[in-house]
């Protein structure tokens, strides 16, 4: 409603108000109920599922899959960060120093973490459109943890010390 007396062209007056047609609501007989409607709704979904063509192939899982190499991987990385101590034995058995003991125990370790990152490029290789995403999201983060961890290793056992002679032992 306007208050400038210019403009009164959009009001309306009682009259034309009551010659307006008025809309009808429809008869209840005339709309289907929530019911039947849902029910045409499901059988006209489980139709469109059935005709629908599959996307793709199926997804192709197996031993030589990019979900094993990846889970492979992380299994690897998972020993050289909780301590399977296998890489322990043989440098402890065969190292003629403290020294080569621990530059021994770093290779190993290290030597597994680049196992671990190989695994892993390989299942970025082998990933396709049927490759669960998971799978990808397992091994690019096996390949960076295993390169920072590898990383850490060649450092540590360039860090480490040459073996000294051992001094003769005095007779005594």
């Amino acid at each position: 409603m306007s208050t400038s007396p210019e403009n009164n062209d959009h009001q309306t007056t009682t009259s034309q108000r009551d010659e307006a047609p008025v809309l009808e609501e429809p008869a209840p007989h005339d709309t289907p109920d929530a019911a039947e409607q849902d029910a045409d709704r499901a059988s006209g979904e489980a139709e469109e599922w059935q005709e629908a063509p599959s996307a793709g192939p199926a997804p192709a899982g197996g031993i030589v899959s990019a979900e094993t190499f990846s889970i492979a991987g992380l299994l690897a990385l998972s020993a050289v960060f909780f301590g399977v101590r296998l890489t322990e034995l043989l440098p402890s058995l065969v190292g003629q120093s403290q020294e080569g003991v621990f530059a021994g125990i770093i290779a190993g370790d290290g030597a597994v973490a680049l196992i671990a990152v190989a695994l892993a490029v390989v299942s970025l290789l082998l990933a396709n459109k049927s490759t669960r995403p998971w799978a990808r999201w397992v091994a690019t983060a096996t390949i960076i943890a295993g390169v920072i961890f590898l990383a850490g290793a060649v450092t540590a056992y360039t860090l480490v010390p040459e073996p000294q002679p051992q001094p003769p032992m005095m007779p005594g």
